[in-house]
């Protein structure tokens, strides 16, 4: 992912803080790791790519008992629609 433009930093800085127990977010790369999203960025240059992702306690990723922690999955989907509100209003 690109660096983030400042009101989009500031903007998942709030909406992480909020739902995370005032803990800032962190930002993980893996450069080709999903090519789908680099050929994305090559189509839309001028557009913010954010993957999210869904990793908890014992969620054990890619293994054959991989799972889904509720708690983490609730607080990712109330982060991501509040993201999506406040990034609307300030780009009406």
């Amino acid at each position: 992912m690109k660096e983030p433009a400042d009101w989009l930093s500031s903007t998942i800085h709030h909406v992480a803080r909020e739902f995370y127990e005032g803990k800032d977010f962190g930002s993980y790369g893996m450069g080709g790791s999903i090519p789908f999203l680099s050929q994305l960025g090559g189509l839309y240059p001028k557009t913010f790519i954010i993957a999210l992702g869904l990793i908890g306690p014992n969620a054990n990723a890619h293994a054959p008992n991989e799972c889904i922690n509720l708690a983490y999955a609730k607080k990712l989907t109330c982060a991501l629609s509040h993201l999506l509100v406040e990034v609307g209003q300030k780009h009406e």
